[in-house]
């Protein structure tokens, strides 16, 4: 007998993003059309290094969650990233740095935007922190790369010192959000870190979301994070010859998805988390649900590790096993959150992909590209693109995409230029597109079913 597949409800939103700290924040921005890619000065050894970016202000370490007594010693140790050892300092009686067992040091840029989200998410769903391990409440947080501000001091320490802080292993980690937000609530369900480049946190959001389907968990944190926006990835990425050039120009006029003139996308930092809970598990509580993950799927596109196939079937296929997979047929999705890097490539791949895959209906969709607005964040962006999708099924709006001035002939969709629109929908759909040829898509339900 087939086994009984539980119906996954979102009852908690978290999102930290360049538009805002906060979920609301975020969502006004969107909703308003406003722009938060700027010019980014990096001070190197050897001068200025002037890239466009989508910068996380003003952040800061939010408020302890206490896990448990501080191991004797621990208190009173510096943060990460202020404080580098010296070749003979004894660091024997210490515990390595970023252990996220204690509450009295401070996480990395990378944890402190998990939490952030975290925190947000875990209070949207009205849930507090439990007293013992919960082995039914799972944890699936991912991100790119691990902390790169963490390589960074590594490398720091050996051209001053010749010496390696042992206490940074532990943001080496690409796993120490997913640990360290295990420990912070308490979390005792299997604990995962996806890393699939761009569609780290789709992914994210999708393995956790089919634990509960399976009956493994009653609720996921599930989500992602990065923090990417510095010299040594900016400048591979320029000589891929995909970010938008710095000319001078306003640089909220930089990132055009899907136009004629596109040159590609500025990267962004944040992070967005959700927690997913079974139907079952929000009756019992009388949770409230925001929206349903309905269905979801995941692919692959073998081709080369940054380039697309010729063909765009593979996400087509991906795109109709997610519809299949929630028993909706394509003309009951009203609204997509698009990939949309504003690269050669990718825009007119993704917008045939659509076209695969709705057929007639592709013309009635009204779809939104959100890099445009907060840049490309990378490991984060498809669980910060997944929650402005919900945010957007739940408002019954959609987004505009910002500098749509010249649309590409070969993006012929309509993409909601310059400014968003009130629309009555049903379902909704996010679609994710990773180096490697990592392909992933959700799509969500209201909740009430209304059409």
């Amino acid at each position: 007998m087939k086994a009984k597949r539980h119906r996954v409800m979102v009852t908690g939103i978290g999102i930290i993003s360049p538009l805002g700290r906060t979920r609301d924040a975020t969502w006004r921005g969107l909703r308003d059309g406003a722009g938060a890619v700027r010019r980014v000065d990096h001070e190197l050894a050897d001068g200025t290094y002037t890239t466009l970016g989508a910068p996380v202000e003003a952040l800061s370490v939010p408020e302890p969650v206490p896990v448990g007594a501080l191991v004797e010693g621990q208190a009173d140790r510096l943060p990460i990233a202020r404080r580098s050892a010296g070749a003979n300092e004894d660091l024997s009686g210490e515990a390595p740095m970023g252990w996220a067992g204690e509450s009295g040091d401070q996480p990395d840029r990378l944890q402190m935007l998990a939490m952030t989200a975290a925190d947000e998410a875990m209070g949207d769903a009205g849930l507090s922190r439990r007293s013992l391990p919960d082995d039914r409440f799972g944890c699936s947080i991912g991100n790119s790369k691990g902390s790169l501000e963490a390589v960074g001091a590594a490398l720091d320490g050996m051209r001053e010192t010749g010496y390696v802080d042992p206490r940074l292993w532990f943001s080496f980690m690409p796993d120490a959000p997913a640990v360290r937000l295990a420990q912070r609530f308490n979390l005792g369900g299997p604990s995962h870190c996806m890393v699939a480049a761009c569609a780290t946190g789709l992914l994210s959001v999708i393995q956790g979301a089919s634990w509960i389907a399976e009956g493994r968990c009653d609720r996921v944190l599930a989500g992602s994070a990065d923090a990417s926006l510095l010299p040594m990835l900016l400048g591979s990425y320029r000589r891929l010859g995909v970010l938008a050039p710095v000319d001078g120009g306003d640089p909220n006029r930089a990132v055009r998805p899907f136009a004629a003139n596109r040159q590609g996308f500025a990267v962004g930092e944040g992070a967005a988390m959700f927690v997913l809970e079974s139907e079952e598990s929000c009756a019992e509580r009388q949770a409230r649900a925001r929206v349903e993950l309905a269905g979801w799927s995941a692919c692959s596109d073998p081709s080369e590790m940054v380039q697309l196939g010729d063909s765009p079937g593979v996400l087509t296929e991906c795109i109709r096993e997610t519809l299949d997979d929630a028993g909706l047929a394509p003309e009951q999705v009203g609204h997509i959150n698009c990939h949309g890097t504003a690269t050669a490539a990718n825009d007119p791949w993704e917008t045939a992909g659509i076209r695969g895959a709705f057929g007639d209906h592709a013309d009635e969709l009204r779809l939104t590209a959100t890099k445009a607005a907060i840049g490309h964040l990378l490991g984060a962006a498809g669980s910060v693109e997944l929650a402005a999708t919900a945010l957007a099924l739940e408002h019954q709006f959609v987004p505009p995409t910002l500098n749509l001035d010249r649309p590409d002939p070969e993006c012929d969709l309509d993409y909601t230029p310059h400014v968003g629109t009130a629309r009555p929908m049903r379902a909704a759909l996010k679609a994710s597109i990773g180096f490697g040829g990592h392909i992933a898509a959700a799509v969500l339900r209201r909740c009430d079913g209304s059409s």
